[in-house]
């Protein structure tokens, strides 16, 4: 055993034998001081109720006796008697001038008090239908000069009992200077009354506190709750105490002060088992337990006369009260040395304090000195409060625990945490590589779910972008600024085409080759279909070059021009390579189309090339401006292809080719129905006019071969394109 256990048991032992001690100093301190007059032979007169009807008592009276102390003579039945006791006292004339007060013991019944014939005093209520003693408290009854007799003749005091079910004969009565009487008369109720008020407070707070945590935590703790209910019950027991008062129902305070007794045995002996889980299989004990209890409150409170209430609650202490709390000490024994729970001492001392304070007060009881068993109160609040602090400590060695293996984990959470970094700068690192999109589309999670071979059907805008004459500018500048140049531009069309909901795929060199994914969501709902959000992310491809352009001025470097090509339609994602050496890709016709559009930018000298799948895929093709550039068919696709160039509003020369879209469509329109001349004459008349636009100069010059020397019959307006040469021809 060691030191803590040692003093904890050195506590309860302290408790056990200072209690009683307690008591006995109080009872000697209870005295009214040096020469108190003490009243101890009285005529005693059993009778039939009749008030002020036997002031004059005297020896002679039929029927009298003398009494000086003990049990009144009654059968224990209840019945309207009456009992007067009478004594005479003289007070030395040198007394005069001196305020004297009666003290006036516990009682267990109403009474009314008379001196010299004049009443003095009265405690409780014994009207029909309505009863209530003056159990709880001493009484100091001030004797006035004006009554009290100096010297001879002697005193009559005269005492009128009414009890209703009650035997309990006359606590002290003594004469002495009021100040010494009512030093005592504090003394007693605050011990026997204002204590024990002051715990139902402290209980009754302690159990909302705790009921309040066990629906807050809303886990498996139900010994919060019970000692909850515990505190409840310890109120309930002694609520006739608290809230004492003339007016009250005796009976129903009595009924509610053993059934709560009663409730507080059943709970205390449900949360030994609940606390050290002894006999708490399934808790079928405990619930047995509890179901008993409350059945024998109820017999207990349901009883309708003081009689019946007080034999009902003498059975209940014999046979459930008392075997409930050997049962709690053997259970708390049990788990101290079979389980070695430590936190079961301070239980175990308030169960000894409570049989401590009960055999206390039932030698008091016998002897006759007291009306009630007081101290088993405290004995009660010392469970309550042993309860409270066991949970206490239970609970600081639990948060105490937590810091320690809080403060254990410290130095792994921070291996973790850097290992944490290190895997998302490794992740944010593969991402660069291979963009979260793509392994989206593939339907996978991350990157270590990715398998050689791993594919999907999905239908995309791809964009294809690449800057003019790039190997002429790159063999003019130093390796070091060539790359600052492309990263430069690299990271202002990456930009553009992520803020629309695209991802790059692969830089190839100086080119981009994008994916725009369908969000399925309608544009008036803030989401744009992949087609929609390609052509925007082209537009401001095309602002952020123009951007670029002014600072490649300011350092005195020529202008970039780009194209940019933009198909849609099914590709085929996945992974190829090998085991050792993967990487991501797209396949498809739709995918070499927008490259072979991006290369007829070239040819046409136009920025944006787009095809008429795109066009059928807009959502808003309204929000958009185009023009038909040519009907042709290119390397690798068997099949016509129209195309449009996209045109920017905001941009002067798109502004002016705008302005001249209706003449023209209407020249194309000639053109592609063989009237070659009149097409001539109005693409003539506009290349004139508008010298920075090629498409008008190039199909005068077609109209004006086609003039010479006719198509054949079959022919359809298609121009072909043999090889990629053609595409880039100047």
């Amino acid at each position: 055993m060691n030191i803590r256990a040692i003093r904890n048991l050195t506590v309860i032992l302290g408790f056990s034998v200072l209690f009683p001690l307690g008591h006995a100093l109080a009872e000697g301190a209870l005295g009214p001081g040096d020469g108190p007059l003490v009243i101890k032979d009285f005529l005693l007169l059993e009778s039939p109720r009749v008030e002020r009807g036997y002031l004059d008592l005297s020896a002679g009276t039929p029927g009298v006796r003398r009494y000086s102390g003990g049990f009144l003579p009654s059968d224990l039945r209840s019945s309207p008697k009456m009992y007067t006791f009478k004594a005479s006292f003289g007070v030395d004339p040198a007394l005069k001038g001196v305020d004297l007060a009666l003290y006036m013991g516990l009682a267990e019944y109403p009474y009314r008090i008379y001196l010299n014939g004049f009443e003095i005093s009265s405690k409780g209520r014994y009207s029909s239908g309505h009863y209530n003693s003056s159990l709880r408290a001493v009484n100091s009854v001030f004797l006035s000069p004006d009554i009290l007799r100096y010297g001879s003749p002697a005193n009559d005091l005269v005492l009128e009992a009414y009890p209703l079910y009650e035997n309990w004969g006359l606590d002290r009565v003594y004469v002495d200077r009021r100040s010494s009487v009512e030093r005592a008369v504090f003394l007693r109720n605050f011990l026997g009354i204002n204590l024990i008020q002051g715990a139902f407070v402290l209980a009754l707070i302690i159990g909302v506190y705790f009921a309040a945590l066990f629906l807050v935590q809303r886990r498996d703790n139900g010994k919060y709750i019970v000692f909850s209910l515990i505190c409840v019950s310890f109120c309930l027991s002694y609520f006739n105490v608290t809230v004492h008062f003339d007016s009250n129902d005796e009976i129903l305070l009595e009924a509610l002060s053993k059934g709560g007794l009663v409730l507080m045995s059943s709970f205390m002996l449900v949360f030994c088992c609940e606390f050290t889980s002894v006999l708490n299989r399934r808790r079928i004990f405990p619930l047995a337990v509890l179901a008993l209890g409350i059945l024998a409150a109820s017999l207990a409170m349901t009883r309708n006369s003081k009689e019946t209430l007080l034999s009902a609650f003498g059975y209940l202490m014999n046979y459930l009260i008392v075997p409930q709390l050997l049962v709690d000490i053997g259970i708390l024994c049990y788990a101290l040395v079979r389980k070695g729970n430590r936190y079961v001492l301070p239980l175990l001392a308030s169960f000894v304090v409570v049989i401590a304070a009960a055999a206390h007060d039932v030698v008091y009881l016998d002897k006759a000195v007291l009306p009630y068993a007081w101290l088993t109160a405290y004995g009660y609040l010392a469970v309550v409060v042993a309860i409270f602090a066991t949970l206490a400590k239970e609970q600081g060695d639990l948060y105490h625990r937590s810091i320690q293996q809080t403060a254990d984990l410290v130095v792994d959470q921070s291996r973790i945490e850097s290992l944490n970094r290190e895997l998302t700068r490794q992740k944010d690192s593969f991402y660069r590589f291979v963009p979260t999109q793509f392994l989206e589309l593939l339907g996978r999670n991350s990157a270590v779910d990715i398998c050689l071979g791993d594919s999907s059907l999905r239908y995309l805008s791809i964009l294809f972008s690449d800057i003019r004459s790039f190997t002429a500018r790159s063999e003019r500048m130093p390796p070091g600024e060539n790359f600052e140049f492309l990263n430069s531009y690299l990271f202002r069309m990456e930009g553009a085409i992520q803020r629309n909901g695209g991802f790059v795929d692969k830089y190839i060199g100086d080119a981009i080759m994008a994916l725009f994914a369908s969000t399925g969501v309608p544009v008036g709902r803030g989401a744009r279909y992949c087609a929609d959000a390609a052509l925007v992310a082209a537009l401001e491809m095309r602002r952020e070059l123009d951007r670029f352009n002014g600072i490649m001025r300011e350092r005195g470097s020529p202008a970039v021009e780009i194209g940019v090509g933009v198909n849609t339609g099914e590709v085929m994602m996945g992974t190829v390579g090998s085991e050792n050496r993967l990487d991501t890709t797209v396949i498809g016709d739709s995918v070499n189309l927008s490259s072979r559009l991006e290369w007829l930018t070239k040819f046409y000298k136009t920025p944006t090339l787009v095809s008429e799948q795109t066009l059928g895929a807009l959502e808003d093709p309204g929000s958009f401006a185009f023009r038909l550039v040519d009907n042709v068919s290119v390397p690798g696709r068997s099949g016509p292809l129209r195309i449009y160039e996209l045109l920017d509003a905001e941009n002067e020369t798109d502004a002016a080719k705008l302005r001249g879209s209706k003449r023209l469509e209407l020249a194309m329109s000639l053109y592609f129905s063989r009237e070659f001349e009149g097409a001539g004459a109005i693409f003539r008349s506009m290349s004139e006019e508008g010298a920075e636009d090629f498409l008008p100069r190039l199909f005068a010059d077609r109209c004006e071969s086609y003039v010479k020397s006719p198509p054949a019959a079959g022919w359809n307006g298609v121009f072909k394109f043999q090889r990629k040469e053609d595409f880039i021809k100047e």
